[in-house]
Order: structure tokens, then C-alpha cells, then sequence
């Protein structure tokens, strides 16, 4: 995998990461569009990872749990997110797309 990502020039990708308005939540972007969204303090430690498309409900088992490396497409790639300072939404940039997400 790092092989590709090398190879890729895709080794300095930065992604970006946004705190949530009460600080108990972040996000960060990765690749094949999907965030992954961590709580401090409460929940689980490893997080929830969610893809940026316009079938949000779709599941992520395989992700969810640590995911499988090998089917990882580094030409897609989440970098820009922002929380919303109030609100528990969230806005993603993915390729010329914008996804919006509120729980």
C-alpha cells in the first residue's frame, strides 16, 4: 500500500480534520471519499467512517472495523471538511461534489 501511494505522488495528500462546536467530536477525510468521525471521551475508539456520496446509508462493515488496505482508491480522495461552530453538521468536499451531513 505504500508502494501505491508513493507511486501515486499521493504520499502528500494532506486531509483536513474539524472539531465540533462543544469539542467532543472530530472529523478527517481519507480516501475512496470517506471521513471518519471520533468522539473524546464517549463512544467508541475507533470511530465511525462514512462515505461522501449521494448514498450516504450505504453500508461500511468492512471499514468500520479497520477496513481492507488492498481496496483503497487513492485517486478519490475526502481533503476538505468543516463542522458547523452550533450545529451538528458537516460539510465535505469530495472531487467538484460538496456533501452535507447533520445528525
Amino acid at each position: 500500500m505504500l508502494c501505491d501511494l508513493y507511486n501515486n505522488d499521493a504520499i502528500f495528500d494532506k486531509f483536513e480534520c474539524c472539531l465540533s462546536g462543544d469539542g467532543l467530536h472530530f472529523a478527517t477525510g481519507s480516501y475512496s471519499n470517506h471521513f471518519r468521525i471520533f468522539s473524546y471521551g464517549v463512544g467508541s475508539k475507533e470511530g465511525i467512517t462514512m462515505e461522501a456520496s449521494r448514498n450516504p446509508n450505504r453500508a461500511n462493515e468492512n471499514l468500520s472495523s479497520g477496513g481492507n488496505a488492498s481496496s483503497c482508491n487513492v485517486s478519490s480522495k475526502l481533503l476538505h471538511l468543516a463542522w458547523h461552530p452550533t450545529t451538528n453538521f458537516i460539510a465535505c468536499a469530495a472531487g467538484n461534489s460538496l456533501y452535507m451531513y447533520y445528525a
